[in-house]
Parts: structure tokens; sequence; C-alpha cells
């Protein structure tokens, strides 16, 4: 997240699942409602979720909240492809495309 400070109109893409055969492949490093969770001197907003067939798109704020510093919040714009199989590839590239065609729309990606 400390990256994302650093930029403005973020868009992260992720395309892995959370968990494969009952292993964490991944943290969630969002939290699941409006209540901002807070990762050491970075507090992250959950602002709006919208699922898709193949995906979800995450809206939310980050900010630094140490008291040493000026408080900058940005937008975060988070782009979660949600069908790819445990083992392998999809069968099929149209989900694929309909999610490039969503992020593409966006501005930075990190």
């Amino acid at each position: 997240m400390t990256v994302v400070l650093l930029c403005t109109g973020v868009q992260v893409v992720f395309v892995a699942q959370l968990v494969e055969d009952s292993i964490v492949k991944c943290e969630q490093y969002w939290p699941d409602d409006s209540t901002p969770c807070l990762y050491d001197v970075i507090s992250v907003t959950l602002t709006s979720t919208t699922s898709y067939a193949n995906f979800v798109v995450r809206s939310f704020y980050i900010r630094h909240v140490d008291d040493d510093r000026d408080v900058q919040e940005h937008c975060v714009t988070h782009y979660q492809f949600t069908a790819w199989p445990e083992h392998g590839v999809p069968r099929s590239p149209l989900a694929l495309l309909e999610f490039h065609t969503k992020v593409a729309t966006g501005s930075t990606i990190v």
C-alpha cells in the first residue's frame, strides 16, 4: 500500500484467489465493509464493491495516518479477477477480455 500512496488515480489489478486448495495464497489487504482497517500507519476504507460474473471491482480510500506528515488520501480502484481456475488457465479468453476492457478505462496500474 505504500507504493499506492505515492500515486494518484491508482488501479490495482489482482488476478488470484486469496485461498487455493485450502492454502492461503494472499492476505486480504482490503476491508470487507466500510469500517476502516489500519495496517501499521496506512488506513484503508472500502467505499464500494461491484460484483460481476468473473470479477469484482472495489473502490477504497487509503491514507497515511502518521501525525508527523500531511495526511493525503487517495482513491484506489481494485479489480479482482475471480474466474481463474485453481490449476491451469481459463477455458475461454472471453472473461479475461471483459476484465481487460473494464481495467483499460482507468489510469495508473500497480
